[in-house]
């Protein structure tokens, strides 16, 4: 139900790669600009939720999270991240990958990133297939002429 025909993702039929979209698309400034979900969506959104917030919570699950979060964030290698994300993400909040990037960028990691705004939980290329493009083979350029620094 909350697949691709959800309500947030906004029409992309227009143009094969969403060309036609594009520019109307970047003008959203807000998620409540956007279409409202319909009432089955919030319904199962919110249901969801509630469900996550009980599971993740639970002394075992939150240990083994807490043990993957630590991975990820203390043992990142030294290469370049590049972090796409979106203020209108329902699922992973933009507060937590600002955060996230921060704290990479706190320990002398090259970090980029770039803020969709108003595209939903990994729909950026979907959304915005120009921005998209333009923006990973930018990282990649610049990706390309980073050095390993040895010691």
């Amino acid at each position: 139900m909350l697949k691709k025909s959800s309500s947030l993702t906004g029409p992309s039929a227009d143009s094969p790669d969403g060309s036609a979209l594009n520019g109307a698309l970047n003008k959203v400034t807000s998620v409540s600009e956007l279409t409202k979900p319909s009432w089955g969506e919030t319904f199962l959104l919110s249901t969801l939720q509630k469900f996550f917030e009980i599971v993740l919570h639970l002394p075992d699950v939150n240990r083994r999270m807490h043990k993957v979060l630590s991975v990820l964030s203390d043992k990142q290698p030294p290469c370049p991240q590049f972090y796409l994300y979106s203020s209108a993400d329902r699922v992973i909040p933009a507060e937590c990958v600002e955060s996230f990037i921060n704290m990479q960028r706190s320990l002398g990691l090259s970090v980029s990133a770039h803020n969709f705004v108003s595209s939903p939980h990994v729909d950026h290329y979907r959304s915005f297939p120009h921005l998209y493009s333009a923006k990973i083979d930018e990282f990649l350029k610049d990706a390309s002429t980073w050095v390993f620094e040895e010691g």
